[in-house]
């Protein structure tokens, strides 16, 4: 059992090293290994059957692969930011952090394949790995380190994060392969698709009077209703999938409807004035995050996440939303 950096009596065995200086790692950089091998892991998913997955098997693509170590030590970071009472350790913590991921962004852009070439599947896991590790730290660090430079354009930008992955994962080689060091993840995400092709939407209620609406929009907003409609229809496929398949309420899993959704209403979604009915969609997407637990990578950057969607909302289309009181199919 990982010993708990929250308390006080613990800060003496801290690391005071500043962040290091070359390509190479530092002692620090033990601290935060041991960190993610005995706590960290734990945090990254509900699910025991994938905690070795984040403990072992990560660890060891990043054994190969420098740009992902660097991704687990920036994540393993945060955690001890988050953890760490003392305002100088915290920002110790997060400057290291912030350190490896610079680090390691570089990396992984400076040895992105050349497209024109197959690419080697253990490349393809490496990216793979690091694209969610990405999403880890850009979830937690979007409210965390920059809390006095809040930027609305964030949001879209993360969503092209979370939906990265997919598209590394889309035709991979090692996807179907038990002996990818990967093939854990990629099997729960392939109950969840199994499901959504199982489960009929009719019964969605909670959907119900937001698709009447979309439905109702006038001619003049031909191309966003189609676009909205479909969105609609992804929303209440992931909506039945949560009240069917309890295993899939996980907070990465809500971006799963993201994955789905026609380019047209990602192109609304991103554009700097999105139209209202995007927002409210987009707002339903959100309100999923109450039947899921979090953890304290995801708690404020939801939050915000949520609080700057309904400011975006203007009045009318602020009634539209529907609370989501308990679980409701």
């Amino acid at each position: 059992m990982g010993v708990s950096h929250s308390h006080p009596q613990y800060e003496r065995y801290y690391c005071r090293s500043p962040p290091c200086e070359t390509p190479g790692f530092c002692a620090r950089d033990l601290e935060l290994m041991h960190q993610w091998s005995t706590s960290t892991y734990k945090t990254l998913s509900e699910i025991p059957e994938l905690e070795p997955f984040w403990r072992d098997n990560v660890v060891k693509i990043g054994l190969r692969c420098h740009f992902v170590t660097r991704g687990i030590l920036c994540v393993a970071a945060l955690h001890l930011a988050h953890l760490t009472a003392a305002p100088e350790r915290k920002q110790e913590f997060s400057q290291t952090a912030s350190y490896h991921y610079d680090g390691a962004t570089r990396a992984a852009r400076e040895s992105i394949p050349d497209l024109t070439k197959p690419a080697a599947p253990e490349d393809q896991e490496n990216h793979f790995i690091f694209s969610i590790l990405n999403v880890y730290y850009e979830n937690f660090a979007d409210g965390f380190l920059h809390q006095s430079d809040r930027d609305e354009s964030r949001v879209p930008d993360l969503f092209a994060l979370s939906t990265g992955s997919q598209r590394l994962a889309a035709g991979a080689k090692w996807v179907g392969n038990r002996e990818s060091l990967v093939y854990p993840i990629i099997l729960h995400t392939q109950e969840i698709y199994d499901c959504a092709k199982r489960i009929s939407t009719s019964g969605c209620s909670y959907i119900g009077e937001l698709e009447s609406r979309i439905q109702a929009l006038d001619s003049a907003s031909c191309s966003i209703r189609a676009s909205c409609e479909l969105a609609v229809e992804e929303l209440k496929i992931l909506v039945t999938v949560f009240y069917e398949f309890p295993r899939s309420r996980l907070f990465l899993n809500t971006f799963r409807w993201m994955y789905t959704l026609p380019e047209g209403f990602m192109q609304l979604l991103r554009s700097p004035k999105p139209p209202q009915e995007v927002l409210v969609i987009f707002v339903y997407c959100c309100m999923l995050s109450k039947v899921v637990s979090h953890e304290w990578w995801s708690e404020r950057w939801m939050r915000s996440l949520t609080n700057l969607s309904h400011e975006l909302l203007d009045d009318e289309h602020r009634a539209w939303v529907v609370e989501l009181s308990g679980w409701v199919s």
